[in-house]
């Protein structure tokens, strides 16, 4: 988190106009900073740094590897899986981070989440995966956002069968 708040700050200080850094600039300056340290640890993390745009109602973010963004549209009822292509950080130094756009509108839900949400495994090592979680997002959508996460949560622990899993169930 520091190496993304100093690489905003640097690029802030840099910009003759005030005008905020792309979120591509923003990661491929924090990158460069973690880059070797993480490969020197034999390890990587996977990422989404996203910015919304209120005025513009557009959404652009810079996936590194991570699981994606469910986007539920207001208007529509329907469910999509926003995604980057590009690298974890710290498997490849000089990577550049590609950015994406996607637009938005007033009522639209945005589900940022961690592996462990759809890892979530059964008896019959099944995953709980991306499409239970979007049937979840669509049926709960309308509720508030700690209502929402708990009826997740739920079905991934009655999906699961166990009191207890294997990994942290991350969602904003």
């Amino acid at each position: 988190k520091s190496h993304f708040l100093k690489a905003l700050s640097d690029l802030m200080a840099l910009s003759k106009d005030g005008k905020l850094p792309e979120p591509k600039e923003v990661v491929m300056l924090a990158h460069a900073g973690l880059v070797r340290h993480l490969i020197l640890l034999e390890s990587f993390v996977t990422l989404c740094y996203a910015r919304l745009d209120m005025n513009k109602c557009i959404l652009e973010f810079v996936d590194c590897g991570h699981t994606g963004i469910v986007q539920l549209h207001g208007r529509t009822g329907l469910c999509e899986v926003l995604h980057g292509d590009n690298l974890p950080m710290g498997v490849r130094e000089g990577e550049i981070y590609n950015q994406t756009s996607a637009p938005f509108e007033p009522g639209d839900l945005l589900l940022l989440y961690s592996d462990g949400v759809t890892e979530a495994r059964n008896p019959a090592k099944e995953l709980f995966g991306v499409e239970r979680l979007e049937e979840c997002v669509q049926t709960n959508g309308h509720l508030e956002p700690a209502a929402l996460e708990e009826a997740n949560r739920k079905a991934i622990f009655t999906f699961s069968q166990y009191n207890r899993l294997a990994d942290d169930l991350t969602s904003v």
